[in-house]
């Protein structure tokens, strides 16, 4: 990330969620020698020199060198974790990134911060039209409007995007983008780290 003007960028990483199809905090989920969110709180501080933390219980990532933040109201779903880490960003461009994504392609990331500057928000798309709203950048000019919509009880997140500067990017090969939800993809997840790892 070298070639980008990372100063101008903060990471923030959603680690409030319930969990409820894990049955238990993915965020503290063991890889080895190291937690899910340890893992993912590494790899955005080789690219960013701010990442924020944004939860509930988070006492125990105190000694992570990252801001941690609490949800100003717990319950609220994604969009209240993210209206939270951009009130919290001492930058106007934010890259916002789910807990419970252990990897992310470097060069694609680059592509987008590149990008996310023409727009309010910039989200990945993937080939079939699903996107992405929990691994995009957001500006904080749009903390008026996620505001106004969580103000109304309004939580999904997609529907802000319809009233600010959008923007999307074609992810193409996206099997590096996994999401751990369940007991199964963490099972899978870690038995790929094994082969990987193994001569």
């Amino acid at each position: 990330m070298k070639d980008m003007p990372e100063e101008i960028f903060s990471a923030i990483v959603l680690a409030g969620g319930k969990s409820t199809r894990m049955g238990q905090d993915k965020a503290f989920l063991p890889f080895g020698d190291e937690r899910l969110i340890d893992r993912v709180i590494a790899r955005l501080q080789e690219c960013f020199p701010q990442v924020i933390v944004v939860g509930a219980s988070l006492d125990c990532l105190k000694n992570n060198g990252v801001k941690t933040v609490v949800d100003e109201k717990p319950g609220m779903g994604p969009m209240m974790g993210i209206l939270s880490g951009l009130k919290a960003s001492a930058t106007e461009l934010n890259f916002v990134m789910a807990c419970d994504i252990p990897d992310f392609n470097h060069f694609f990331l680059k592509r987008m911060l590149a990008m996310s500057p023409a727009y309010d928000v910039l989200v990945p798309r993937h080939g079939n039209g699903r996107h992405e709203p929990l691994f995009a950048v957001y500006h904080r000019r749009v903390i008026p409007l996620l505001q106004s919509f969580l103000d109304k009880g309004i939580k999904k997140i997609d529907l802000a995007f319809a009233q600010c500067r959008q923007g999307y990017i074609d992810i193409g090969d996206d099997s590096w983008l996994v999401n751990i939800n369940t007991p199964a993809d963490y099972a899978a997840y870690a038995g790929a780290q094994k082969l990987r790892k193994q001569p």
